[in-house]
């Protein structure tokens, strides 16, 4: 998943955590002696930011005052409390009228800041068109985190441009942005844009994880465990899944338990996978919810807790995320730990499906071809163990081997992964 705003967002403050420095030095500061055209330097504004961000009453009224007489960086740090939630109620309206003036006014890190507005339907309508213009604006600006977000914009939706997205991440990353280095290692990961090329892929994980991306550290450890262009090396992967989840990756977490819970690489341990499967869930990672879901539906390291199961499946079915959909559907397909509800399945399959999930496919062609929850659908069960055998289900293949039928090229579902957030 592409990473967007939740690590190259946060560039709309500048250096905002650098400027702490300033902060003795600003605070004291004789505003009244200033010209009122005067506008905050970037730094001024980061470090009275982060004494309004702490509840700092002459900082939030000096902000609140600089903002009202047309100060755009005044107006961008504003906008992004509201965004936060920070001292103020989060409001994505006022945030966006906030970072929509400072934009206006020139802010580049705001006008970066109002392209993920305008993508993510934040505080106004969701439109591609202006958030692609506003990310260029910035990047023109010279920020890189803007470039990065471009490059991601343009690998999303049916409206692809990746010749452009290309240009973009790589803007970023020749500026030394980590985040657009780890999303070009995942477009050649993924073959997302470019030819599938796992070093390719791998060069541009290892130059992020050496800047501390976590995500791309993580990354590197699935190379290592799925043997994509390499040899197999579990314990690496162990290693560096380790290393990311020290650096704060969740999904690391959820990765390594699942090394542990099958003795690969390290010691088989299913204490320790519930425990590492646990701190992913609670953090907010689907992968380490479905995980965990799965040790309470099996009784693996912990007493067998249906109700528990679908809980956390509910928790990463409601991230978008397709395996939580799909270990939901299963629960209602079944009437585990809920009220069998075979319609709600299909329902839930079909989401999953959509967004690639081989095992849903099948589950969902399974669902069909018996009449279970839905009209039986033979012909749109069989494209579904199509689909699901062309991403490699041994289940669906079986079922075409032994139907005489095998794997075409024909309609099968979208496989896409969206482009988003490093976990």
């Amino acid at each position: 998943m592409f990473n967007t705003m939740r690590v190259s967002g946060v560039s709309m403050l500048g250096q905002f955590s650098a400027a702490t420095v300033l902060l003795a030095l600003l605070l004291a500061w004789p505003w009244s002696a200033r010209c009122a055209e005067e506008e905050l330097t970037p730094q001024e504004a980061d470090a009275l930011a982060i004494a309004a961000s702490g509840g700092d009453r002459f900082a939030i009224a000096r902000l609140l005052d600089l903002g009202r007489g047309g100060d755009p960086a005044a107006q961008a740090r504003i906008g992004w409390l509201y965004y936060e939630g920070k001292v103020v109620r989060q409001d994505f309206d006022a945030a966006f009228e906030w970072i929509a003036k400072a934009a206006e006014g020139g802010d580049a890190g705001a006008m970066n800041a109002l392209g993920h507005l305008y993508q993510e339907g934040l505080g106004t309508a969701k439109d591609r068109s202006l958030a692609r213009k506003w990310y260029a604006r910035a990047a023109e600006e010279g920020q890189p985190a803007a470039a990065s977000n471009l490059g991601v914009l343009l690998l999303e939706g049916d409206a692809k441009d990746w010749p452009e997205a290309l240009a973009a991440l790589n803007r970023a990353a020749a500026a030394g942005h980590a985040v657009a280095m780890y999303n070009l290692g995942r477009v050649y990961d993924e073959g997302r844009g470019a030819p599938e090329d796992a070093d390719e892929a791998r060069r541009w994980y290892a130059r992020a994880a050496e800047r501390g991306l976590a995500a791309a550290t993580r990354a590197l450890g699935e190379l290592a465990e799925s043997g994509r262009g390499t040899a197999q090396d579990l314990a690496r992967a162990a290693a560096l899944y380790r290393k990311a989840r020290e650096q704060g990756d969740a999904e690391a977490a959820a990765r390594l338990g699942n090394l542990y819970l099958n003795g690969n690489g390290v010691p088989r341990d299913a204490a320790r996978a519930l425990a590492l499967f646990r701190d992913a869930a609670e953090a907010g990672d689907p992968l380490g919810q479905v995980a965990l879901g799965g040790c309470y539906r099996s009784g693996t390291g912990v007493e067998r807790d249906l109700a528990a199961a679908v809980m956390w499946y509910e928790r990463a079915a409601g991230q978008d995320y397709p395996a939580g959909k799909n270990a939901l559907a299963f629960m209602y397909a079944r009437g585990l730990g809920v009220e069998k509800d075979e319609a709600r399945a299909i329902a839930l399959y079909r989401e999953a499906a959509g967004k690639g999930d081989a095992d849903a496919m099948f589950n969902l062609g399974i669902l069909l071809e018996d009449g279970r929850g839905a009209r039986a659908d033979v012909a749109e069960a069989f494209r579904l163990y199509r689909a699901a055998a062309e991403k490699g289900h041994e289940g669906a293949r079986r079922i075409l081997e032994r139907s005489g039928s095998a794997p075409g090229t024909g309609d099968f579902l979208d496989s896409f992964k969206r482009f988003g957030a490093a976990r």
